[in-house]
């Protein structure tokens, strides 16, 4: 229990997905109560077959306060964990994978699965089964608990199914066919390895392009404002944020980034979204913070309007963005002054930044350059507090 408990204080101070922990080893301590009631109605067996979890709510309670910011980190998780997290993949539901149909189809698979097991199974040795179905809604709401459906899934539905009449026959089957059985265990490793090696898992990349997912690094954007030595107030999309302050703090300041409500006002999310989205007077933006370049991402539907900020303009299919062409109602007029596949920039329109188009040209993957110890803090002089700084951007505008 010490053990555990030294554990849950590392991990409350890692990572505020503690909470999910607490909240599964809360249901499985009920879970198990309810077990040991229906077995043979005593309170004396559910009080001994359950004393150390119940032992450890008290002392999981009072763990929370072993952080550096005490009691109000409470209040804080409150409210952090209400919120909604629309910018974040891995916060959607199960169907917004890379791959859909292929995560639903594995999905339902072991459902049925787990499903079988349990009716096949007699009920007093069917433990956990409610555990694993938390579990496994948790996973349909949030992507992200798929890891610990998994592991809970692996603990379980294999033992059950092995009871069955379906697990006895396929025992009975791998033992007949043991030489077969471990030729195509061999060939599926094999076959892993090579894939593997063929995409290069041993090499870290940046993609700048949307290829295998929705994200991409602007990795020429910021090499062409580091050769302008830019300084100042950048305003990024939300997953690109850290990207930028790992390469050009503390010259450079973002806007936003994936810290969210840790480090930033509730309004500066819905603020972001309403420009990057292009809607109801999203130019208002560039006027409400203390923004020095705007950063876009090609993805983004403000790129429907950005005929509006280039010099020479060229034609706007869009009838909304034909016009807004000529005066876009902001305080200080802008333009673009670098543009490729993934990513445009915008700048006041009296700057002195010259114009680069580099769009239809190769975009290079930055990762080794990104990961060198040369990019390291540690490496650079300035040493001021990131969160400190970032934070003065978003506020600046409200000030």
């Amino acid at each position: 229990m010490l053990l555990w408990l030294i554990m849950m204080v590392a991990w409350l101070n890692l990572h505020a997905g503690f909470v999910v922990g607490l909240g599964l080893i809360t249901f499985h301590t009920l879970e198990r109560m309810t077990s040991a009631w229906i077995q043979d109605r005593s309170w004396r067996n559910v009080i001994h077959s359950t004393w150390h979890l119940v032992a450890v709510a008290p002392l999981a309670a009072a763990s929370l306060l072993i952080n550096p910011y005490g009691w109000d980190y409470v209040p804080y998780l409150v409210r952090a964990i209400g919120m909604d997290r629309p910018l974040i993949r891995e916060w959607q539901p199960l169907w917004h994978t890379y791959d859909p149909v292929v995560t639903m189809a594995v999905f339902a698979i072991s459902l049925a699965l787990f499903a079988y097991g349990v009716r096949k199974t007699p009920l007093r040795r069917a433990r956990g089964a409610a555990f694993l179905a938390l579990a496994a809604y948790m996973t349909l709401k949030h992507i992200r608990h798929g890891s610990i459906y998994g592991v809970i899934w692996l603990a379980y539905v294999p033992a059950w199914i092995s009871r069955t009449q379906l697990g006895k026959n396929l025992v009975a089957w791998i033992s007949s066919q043991r030489e077969v059985v471990i030729r195509a265990s061999q060939l599926v490793v094999c076959g892993s390895l090579i894939f593997a090696s063929a995409n290069h898992f041993w090499r870290p990349t940046l993609p700048p392009l949307p290829r295998y997912s929705s994200a991409s690094y602007p990795s020429e954007a910021l090499a062409y404002l580091k050769s302008q030595e830019f300084t100042g107030n950048l305003m990024t999309p939300f997953h690109v944020g850290a990207y930028v302050s790992w390469e050009m703090y503390p010259q450079v300041r973002v806007s936003f980034d994936g810290r969210y409500e840790v480090a930033y006002q509730a309004q500066v999310m819905p603020d972001h979204n309403r420009f990057y989205d292009a809607e109801e007077n999203w130019w208002t933006i560039l006027d409400k913070y203390a923004t020095d370049a705007v950063l876009i991402h090609k993805q983004a539907k403000i790129c429907g309007y950005l005929d509006a900020f280039r010099y020479p303009r060229e034609n706007a299919a869009d009838v909304e963005a034909q016009l807004l062409m000529e005066h876009p109602p902001t305080a200080r007029r802008w333009r673009v002054t670098y543009e490729d596949d993934a990513f445009a920039i915008l700048v006041p329109a009296n700057s002195a930044f010259p114009g680069v188009d580099r769009r239809g040209l190769p975009l290079p993957d930055a990762a080794a350059e990104t990961f060198s110890s040369e990019h390291a803090h540690w490496q650079r002089t300035d040493k001021r507090s990131i969160a400190t700084s970032h934070a003065s951007h978003s506020l600046a505008g409200s000030l």
